[in-house]
């Protein structure tokens, strides 16, 4: 089921059937931070397992959309989830990660699709479900409507940029097609001088002309400089202090993807430029609010999306996924977004597109909050990743030089 069906009803109270899930526990997760146990997950008829033996029986005399192991046990999370692959091979795996020993969890999760981390969140859960699922990975337009007050409007993405990503995504343009685009709108032409001679993409000297900097930035660093200059703008009366902070924020993640990514940086440009727009939409619906989170994380050094969960149920990566699946932004970006703030991504996959914006986001915090002791990449996952420690100490100390270009708030 796509975010299209599901956002018209679909899967959810009110539309058809709910979905079967299987919960593998002996004692049922909370979704935070309401405190509402899993099972009454909105959309879903969850069955819960005490064990492997109950759950191997349950996906022999049912259908399930997915099954989330939550014992809280590597070693036995470990033998359900291969249980699981060997009786039901297409039913999703979904391990929640509730061990000390991130290690022994993350080995267990090698028979899992996806790992998730407590404290779960039910916009979390769902992205994850969907994704597991057949969708792009986000939680509908609905459910993002429920959380925001009646009287704000998902933004529109502006016309120019949806032309220019258009043609950027039509081989058959040249590039005089894609200048002729900048051209014809002002504000875009004048924004993508201005970022392309900013600090993030270091080119050699200024540059005066579109078609010179169309050519020394190639296409996907020009579609992440197209949307850096229109797409924050389209969301109104935000301040514009916050809107210049995610939009730099945004160029130096683009950067530092740059630096972790290598050859294979280009892919995730866009989605290190829009990792932050879900917090201009959350500003809008309550911006003395907002401000207030912004000004707590600082102060108490915390993840914002920590203070998000608590405080709206909801994170920004999760809303700004579904603001990109509104404007049809690809699938990939959609879920790099979405899962930039979750659970560990799995090994197995290696350094993907979401892998690298969860590293860089994890680093630009690092360095944010002031994390020396605290460091938010873990070093099981690292290893188990193949990054070795120098690596990780070359990518901090080129975070902790990207944050000087950030203005403060």
């Amino acid at each position: 089921m796509n975010v299209a069906q599901r956002a018209q009803g679909e899967g959810e109270p009110g539309g058809a059937s709910p979905r079967r899930l299987l919960l593998v526990t002996k004692e049922v997760p909370v979704l935070a931070p309401s405190n509402t146990p899993i099972t009454e997950l909105a959309g879903y008829d969850v069955r819960v397992a005490r064990s492997s033996g109950e759950a191997l029986r349950a996906l022999c005399a049912d259908e399930f959309a997915a099954v989330v192991c939550a014992l809280g046990d590597p070693r036995l999370d470990a033998a359900v989830l291969k249980a699981c692959r060997a009786r039901r091979a297409t039913v999703p795996r979904i391990l929640v990660l509730g061990h000390d020993d991130l290690g022994r969890a993350l080995d267990a999760g090698q028979s899992a699709h996806h790992v998730v981390a407590e404290p779960l969140s039910g916009p979390g859960l769902e992205q994850v479900l969907d994704r597991c699922t057949g969708g792009i990975g986000c939680i509908p337009i609905s459910r993002l409507r429920s959380v925001l007050p009646h009287d704000v409007q998902l933004p529109s993405m502006p016309g120019s940029a949806s032309e220019l990503l258009a043609a950027l995504e039509d081989e058959s343009k040249d590039l005089s097609h894609i200048v002729d685009i900048l051209e014809a709108d002002p504000a875009l032409a004048v924004s993508t001088l201005r970022l392309a001679n900013s600090p993030y993409f270091m080119l050699t000297r200024e540059v005066s002309s579109l078609k010179h900097a169309a050519a020394l930035l190639g296409t996907n660093a020009l579609r992440a400089v197209a949307l850096a200059g229109l797409c924050f703008s389209s969301v109104s009366g935000i301040d514009s202090v916050l809107i210049e902070r995610v939009r730099h924020r945004g160029l130096a993640a683009a950067q530092l993807v740059r630096t972790v990514a290598g050859a294979h940086a280009d892919d995730a440009l866009t989605s290190a430029i829009l990792q932050d727009i879900g917090q201009l939409v959350l500003c809008q619906a309550g911006p003395t609010a907002y401000a207030q989170l912004l000004q707590a994380s600082e102060a108490q050094s915390l993840p914002i999306e920590q203070l998000e969960l608590q405080q709206l149920e909801i994170t920004h990566a999760e809303v700004g996924a579904a603001l990109l699946a509104h404007w049809g932004m690809p699938d990939r970006t959609i879920r790099s977004v979405a899962f930039s703030h979750l659970a560990y991504p799995l090994p197995a996959r290696g350094l993907d597109q979401t892998a690298v914006l969860f590293v860089v986001g994890a680093l630009m915090a690092e360095v944010e909050l002031c994390a020396v002791q605290d460091r938010l990449l873990h070093p099981d996952w690292l290893e188990r990743m193949g990054i070795s420690e120098a690596q990780v100490d070359e990518w901090r100390a080129a975070a902790a030089d990207l944050s000087i270009h950030m203005p403060a708030m």
